[in-house]
């Protein structure tokens, strides 16, 4: 079973009364960050203080999706998603080379028709380290950094060495509800489906999935576009759409009622 070491319990100073919540507080709803709109309805997708799951077959189109996600974080609208706040959002990818993984940074550019890279945006390639090396530097990051808004972690299973490890599956989500709680962020998780059915893999999966305020979805058509689609939703479930590639490598809604199936 998990447990905090005794620095970090000192250093969090744990006492159950500090986390009561009595009768006559006055809370307000987690702020949102990224909305989306059908028409002139709009979806809450992800909020602060939160994590959100994006779940899918090998080569579904996930980092596609997460690229939709991502890139409203660059200017405030992009398609039809809309990010809401200021602070900075960061791209982290643990399964691509440097020249793979920059390709989403141009692909979040291009979506923004921007030429120079704004100064609260980075995307870091993790790739070359080990598992316990990428959650040292990702937590040393989240730590020191000021002013997170959005993180999307593409590839959160390569931070365990073990996807069935219940323990490490328990550590790992764990510290996502820490660091969102403690940097009031969002940040939204790319899993794989199983192989034999649509379940997230291993211990991880059913771990983040049963914390996510957002479990999204993606799978691969035969007209070669992709399905995003709300699996669980602790807010109003938003429709399903579809996106293409277009010949600039970019994600692009389906904008065809007939073909998908929405209200547009």
């Amino acid at each position: 079973m998990y447990t905090l070491d005794p620095i970090e319990q000192e250093k969090r100073k744990l006492d159950i009364k500090n986390a009561e919540v009595r009768y006559n507080q006055k809370l307000t709803p987690p702020p949102v960050c990224l909305r989306f709109a059908v028409g002139s309805v709009s979806y809450n997708l992800f909020t602060l203080e939160n994590i959100s799951t994006i779940l899918g077959k090998a080569k579904s189109r996930k980092t596609f999706a997460m690229t939709m996600f991502f890139a409203p974080f660059l200017s405030t609208m992009v398609n039809r998603f809309h990010a809401i706040g200021e602070g900075k959002a960061v791209y982290v990818d643990t399964e691509q080379d440097e020249w793979r993984a920059k390709r989403i940074l141009d692909r979040v550019m291009k979506m923004n028709n921007l030429t120079e890279q704004p100064s609260h945006v980075r995307l870091f390639c993790l790739r070359p380290y080990s598992p316990s090396e990428r959650l040292q530097m990702l937590e040393d990051y989240i730590s020191n950094e000021k002013n997170l808004l959005f993180m999307a972690i593409d590839g959160i299973r390569d931070l365990i060495s073990d996807i069935n490890n219940a323990e490490q599956a328990t550590m790992i989500t764990s510290k996502l509800m820490k660091w969102t709680h403690e940097k009031k962020m969002h940040i939204s998780n790319v899993l794989h489906f199983n192989k034999s059915d649509n379940t997230a893999r291993g211990h991880i999966g059913t771990e983040i999935v049963n914390k996510s305020e957002t479990v999204i979805s993606v799978r691969k058509t035969e007209n070669n576009t992709s399905i995003v689609a709300p699996e669980f939703m602790r807010d109003i479930d938003f429709p399903e759409f579809s996106f293409r590639i277009d010949n600039n490598g970019i994600p692009v809604i389906v904008e065809s009622a007939t073909e998908n199936n929405l209200p547009f």
